[in-house]
């Protein structure tokens, strides 16, 4: 009998010190990982001056392609989305220049832009096809540029380099 609990000793132990080995590979990859992530925000903050000029243009163009359609067709939520976009291909303007001085201006403007695509695609799928984006999308798209629009304005009170 104590030999049976010598051999469950010795397996235990062995299990265990298996269990640690694999507990410090999965920390070591959790670790590369994780810096790999980090690289990865930082070149995407880096080339937030591109992002935000892109979707400026691209919200610019898209407004005036709903201000031609409402014009032209029966497309009332064209007509509403089409100022939106507008104002806020300036916004982005603006986002782009400032993007690149905080970090804080550069996760503000990114929950502006998912909220507008939210918000506007919603009411542009809605307009053209019948269809929604999914339920709640453009509320959900709205209160995102106010949050993002609110951090904004909290941007003004923190240190350009953060």
């Amino acid at each position: 009998m104590p030999e049976i609990a010598s051999q469950f000793s010795d397996c235990t132990l062995d299990i265990a010190t298996r269990i640690e080995g694999i507990r410090t590979v999965s920390n070591r990859i959790a670790d590369a990982l994780f810096g790999i992530l980090c690289d990865k925000v930082e070149t995407m903050v880096a080339g937030g001056e591109r992002l935000f000029l892109f979707f400026g243009g691209i919200s610019g163009a898209g407004a005036m392609a709903s201000y031609a359609a409402s014009a032209h067709g029966d497309h009332a939520f064209l007509g509403v989305v089409a100022p939106i976009l507008l104002g806020h291909a300036a916004a982005f303007l603006g986002f782009a220049f400032l993007s690149a001085r905080s970090r804080a201006v550069y996760w503000s403007a990114v929950l502006v832009l998912i909220g507008l695509v939210l918000f506007s695609g919603d009411l542009i799928l809605r307009d053209l096809t019948g269809n929604r984006l999914f339920a709640m999308a453009a509320p959900l798209g709205g209160t995102l540029m106010i949050g993002g629009w609110l951090m904004t304005a909290l941007c003004a009170f923190l240190p350009s380099k953060n």
